[in-house]
């Protein structure tokens, strides 16, 4: 028996919830609320960083600016946002390729794209992904809240093709993936049958907790699925590959009720975080002095021809006038390092 790649959660009786992501295999998490799916995906996340060679890369589709934070502590690189090093205008497969070259996991934040551009991102850097030739195969793991707008059942996006492709030719490459999902009703059959592995925490809607509880096989009426409505952010029903045999307590219906580890970093804006980047935009603090000295200029520069206007005063003018101009020089070299 290999030993167990890193124990992600326990319940207070510490039953083990153990995660190889190094193998491909797919995990599913489901959490009506986006903190709790983020700390179950963040302790995972935060978990295969074990500074060990044979890590796995990773690629987080941050579309709600929440996964940013991960930067903090561990080595990742920006893709897009205000810090970011490398820009989201570029292709997807010309970040791949860049990433990948500096051998660092990446945060994508493709959060501030309208949804359709988020959804043609995601398909293309996926078939880039696995388009890679062989020689480049290395164990990798691809995380995607929301994943139910990009692998919708009975919809349509350009997204869910390569979704259900990377869930049946990742494993063979090594690449794994974690869909995170709030409505797993909404969710593409043909891909939530591909995941081997759930994780079902707090579901609200009666719909969408009937089919969680079946995905980690509670009874649809069971106290327990009912009990799924009451659940706390870091409390999860765990199911497949992963659970420590044997379990205790034991397994209900072959899953284990169990409760997230606290995280190293937290979700959230960080001020901290452009210094780690080492490259990219500024934070906002830099952005607004740049704004001040722009209106600042304008107004020495109107003050000055007011003066000129009037007659006399010609040389305090003149100073003015230029001074305006210098200022609004230097805001726009200031402006343009920032970007």
């Amino acid at each position: 028996m290999t030993r167990p790649f890193a124990r992600i959660v326990a319940d207070a009786r510490s039953v083990p919830f153990e995660f190889d992501p190094a193998r491909g295999v797919a995990i599913g998490i489901v959490d009506e609320s986006g903190p709790g799916r983020g700390l179950a995906a963040r302790k995972i996340l935060e978990c295969a960083h074990a500074g060990r060679p044979q890590d796995p890369l990773q690629f987080v589709f941050d579309v709600e600016n929440a996964f940013h934070t991960l930067a903090e502590a561990f080595p990742y690189m920006i893709v897009g946002g205000d810090y970011a090093q490398i820009p989201l205008r570029m292709r997807p497969d010309s970040i791949l390729e860049e990433v990948l070259r500096a051998g660092k996991s990446a945060i994508l934040q493709i959060h501030a794209l309208p949804a359709a551009e988020r959804t043609a991102f995601i398909a293309r850097f996926i078939l880039a992904l696995l388009d890679l030739p062989r020689s480049s195969w290395r164990p990798i793991v691809v995380f995607i809240d929301e994943a139910h707008l990009y692998a919708p059942r009975g919809g349509h996006a350009a997204s869910l093709e390569p979704i259900v492709s990377l869930l049946a030719q990742g494993p063979p490459r090594g690449i794994g993936a974690i869909l995170a999902t709030a409505h797993p009703a909404k969710l593409y059959e043909g891909a939530a049958e591909r995941i081997a592995t759930w994780l079902v925490g707090r579901v609200g809607s009666s719909r969408d907790r009937g089919v969680a509880a079946g995905l980690v096989g509670l009874a649809p009426n069971g106290a327990e699925a009912r009990g799924l409505a009451r659940l706390s952010a870091d409390q999860f029903w765990v199911r497949g590959a992963g659970i420590s045999e044997p379990a205790t307590p034991a397994p209900v219906g072959g899953a284990v009720l169990v409760r997230v580890e606290p995280t190293l970093t937290k979700p959230g804006a960080a001020t901290a975080l452009a210094v780690r980047a080492g490259a990219g935009r500024r934070p906002a603090f830099g952005r607004v002095a740049s704004s001040a000295v722009i209106v600042g200029s304008i107004l020495l520069g109107l003050l000055g021809m007011v003066l000129v206007l009037r007659g006399g005063f010609v040389l305090p003018s003149l100073v003015l006038m230029l001074a305006g101009m210098f200022g609004l020089v230097v805001a726009h070299i200031g402006s343009t390092i920032n970007r």
